[in-house]
């Protein structure tokens, strides 16, 4: 199987309820996002409403998977490995558009070092669009 370790865009999003059928497309239609697997495990994944303007009264759409994941080489499947601070699994699982697999041993995602913090404040998110 191929490695799928890198940083990936977004360029379709489809959406079903629980019992499988067709919802509106997320996004109002035009998703934008990353997602991000790094060689230890970890994931990362930002999805947004991509358009440059919003109907009126519309909230601009963001999602982010609140946990760790490891992936399956030979299906692609991931487990859920850790959940970040203060988050439930019943929290993970509402903003999932399907059931995740959990580990046996579920723990708590560690805090990011301050090298990571610093990383993602002045390297990553210059601006400040994802961590305010």
């Amino acid at each position: 199987m191929q490695s799928i370790i890198g940083t990936w865009k977004l360029i379709a999003a489809a959406a079903h309820d629980r019992d499988g059928n067709p919802v509106p497309d997320p996004y109002g239609g035009r998703p934008m996002g990353r997602v991000m697997f790094t060689a230890d495990g970890r994931m990362m994944a930002v999805t947004c409403d991509g358009r440059a303007d919003l109907p009126p009264g519309t909230k601009r759409e963001y999602n982010s998977y609140i946990g760790t994941y490891t992936f399956d080489e030979a299906t692609g499947e991931m487990t859920l490995e850790t959940l970040h601070p203060g988050v439930t699994l019943e929290q993970v699982r509402d903003s999932m558009g399907w059931e995740p697999r959990v580990a046996d041993g579920l723990g708590e995602t560690p805090a990011p070092s301050d090298e990571e913090l610093r990383l993602i404040r002045e390297e990553l998110d210059r601006g400040g669009v994802y961590t305010g």
